[in-house]
């Protein structure tokens, strides 16, 4: 894996331990990947109050990473392809209107 930018610039990684990948960005000070973590709280007794953590992961901890791209831009260096490729899939199926469960996709970026 290519080493990731450690120049403050925002990155999506995947974590050991984590199902999903995360916004992260390096920082310098602490020396790991500081990383945007979702929640949900309840409010008024609903569970909608959303918000972010942020907790803290070590180098070694990082399993992949890409750049984070504009939409309708091409997409950079990354490791491994398949985020490229899930990005593309769930837009067709958010311009399609179709629902995405299960599945998912192996190294080689082939959805199964």
């Amino acid at each position: 894996m290519k080493t990731p930018p450690k120049d403050g610039t925002m990155i999506l990684a995947q974590f050991k331990g984590y199902p999903a990948p995360l916004a992260a960005m390096w920082n310098g000070t602490n020396k790991e990947w500081v990383v945007a973590v979702p929640e949900v709280g309840a409010y008024n007794g609903v569970w909608e109050d959303t918000f972010f953590e942020t907790e803290g992961y070590p180098d070694e901890e990082m399993e992949a990473w890409t750049l984070i791209v504009t939409a309708g831009q091409p997409c950079p260096y990354f490791e491994p392809e398949y985020f490229c490729k899930l990005e593309a899939l769930l837009n067709t199926a958010t311009k399609t209107g179709q629902a995405v469960t299960g599945g998912s996709l192996d190294n080689s970026g082939e959805i199964k």
